[in-house]
């Protein structure tokens, strides 16, 4: 079983830089915690809201793990890892997890839709169909038993260990048709649940989810990675200042 897990691997100049997926998730919850005027103001709309956004940071880049298993089978000399499309198999996976979740009644059914939603939707939004096929129908990316445990091993202390109903071994193409089939995939299906029919609320709660992941992923980022010099980074850091851990309670 791969150990450690990395949700950050890059070779700069000969410099080894790398993240692991426990610190990343770590630090993540850190900074969107309970006093938080995010949090405050998603448990108005939602009694569990911190609750929620604790499982989708925990479980977002779980998508990351295949990337892992894959690269280190081949080779022990990696020089860089890239995860793009990570995110579908995430959101895969979490609605498997999210469904013994929901059986223990600590969640309801149309929060784990908000949840998955949200993990599928934190990284590219616009055209997410178009792009993900066109990262996953052709690699060799799989999620087995070992990928789930690595997960859980990674993340032993902050996840409990669910097992999860899968078949031997699953390859990134068809979990790609499971995330986005038009004919009863998962997207079309809770897109249409949670935001098309959805109540003003669910929305808004959906909204803030997505808002919180993104948030709480690229700050967590930042703490490890370095200052990020995108517009985009200092959005997010000044969206952070505002209704992040640090705010003034």
């Amino acid at each position: 079983m791969i150990s450690p897990v990395y949700s950050f691997y890059e070779a700069d100049n000969n410099v080894l830089k790398t993240e692991r997926l426990r610190t990343h998730v770590e630090y993540a919850l850190k900074i969107l915690d309970e006093n938080s005027r995010l949090i405050r103001y998603g448990c108005h709309l939602r009694n569990s809201f911190y609750s929620l956004l604790k499982y989708a940071i925990i479980l977002h880049d779980f998508g990351k793990v295949p990337f892992n298993q894959v690269a280190f089978q081949v080779s022990q000399d990696v020089r860089r890892l890239s995860f793009e499309g990570h995110e579908v198999l995430s959101a895969w996976f979490a609605d498997k997890y999210l469904n013994k979740v929901v059986n223990d009644s600590i969640i309801e059914p149309h929060d784990k839709r908000l949840i998955v939603l949200a993990v599928l939707l934190h990284h590219h939004p616009m055209n997410a169909r178009i792009r993900a096929q066109k990262l996953l129908r052709n690699r060799n990316i799989y999620v087995d038993e070992e990928t789930i445990n690595a997960f859980y091993e990674e993340l032993k202390g902050i996840i409990t260990a669910y097992q999860v109903d899968l078949k031997s071994r699953v390859c990134a193409p068809e979990i790609f048709t499971d995330v986005y089939n038009s004919y009863g995939g998962l997207f079309p299906r809770y897109w249409g649940a949670s935001w098309m029919n959805a109540s003003p609320t669910d929305r808004k709660v959906f909204l803030l989810l997505i808002q919180g992941l993104i948030a709480a992923d690229y700050g967590s980022a930042r703490l490890t990675r370095g200052e990020g010099s995108s517009e985009f980074a200092k959005t997010i850091q000044v969206f952070l200042n505002y209704y992040g851990a640090l705010t003034e309670k």
